[in-house]
């Protein structure tokens, strides 16, 4: 079922991110790639290692049909993606407990709900925060944004020759949403975990 997605406010996401840091396991680390590669959760959930760039791990291959193209990595991300692939155990980057399927969708909004302490938050609104951050506070071209997001713009048969997949343009996007994301907060917000 579609429907709206509640997202947190562009302006908290900082103070967010950084009580997110400090919990220590892997779904963690799942709900922070899944913010900073404004990825859907399936996605993230179904990230395997083949996927990914083996030498700079800059790039994650197209991972699912919702996913068609190839999408840059933020160097956050990366960090953390070269730090874990010394430390794998499955072919997937975020197990689940059998090492073998994915970890349970439930666990990154656990983290969500558990840090703000407001159980109508979403993952999915994420995208949704970073799409408002990109129209209130830069000067992106709105096609890129939107393309970071995988929402290819235009009729069909403009679709139809929108074949690019402007890495360029959407890395540096991507990173300055990752570079705002993962900035020291300006506020402490009075979030239930501290």
């Amino acid at each position: 079922m579609r429907g709206s997605h509640k997202a947190m406010d562009y302006h908290d996401l900082p103070a967010f991110m950084h009580k997110l840091a400090t919990i220590p396991d892997q779904s963690a680390r799942a709900l922070e790639v899944t913010i900073l590669t404004l990825a859907r959760t399936a996605e993230v959930q179904n990230m395997s290692w083949p996927q990914l760039d083996r030498d700079t791990f800059g790039i994650w291959a197209a991972a699912a049909p919702r996913m068609p193209r190839a999408k840059p990595l933020p160097k956050q991300t990366l960090a953390y993606l070269r730090e874990a692939y010394d430390s794998r155990i499955s072919d997937l980057v975020f197990p689940g407990r059998g090492l073998k399927s994915p970890m349970s969708e439930n666990t990154m909004l656990k983290h969500l709900k558990e840090i703000t302490g407001d159980p109508t938050l979403t993952v999915h609104g994420f995208r949704t925060t970073f799409r408002t951050w990109a129209q209130e506070e830069t000067e992106f071209e709105e096609e890129i944004v939107e393309h970071c997001l995988h929402q290819i713009t235009g009729d069909e048969a403009e679709k139809a020759y929108k074949r690019g997949e402007a890495l360029k343009k959407r890395r540096v996007v991507m990173q300055a949403f990752a570079d705002f994301a993962t900035r020291p907060p300006a506020k402490i917000l009075s979030m239930k975990r501290a």
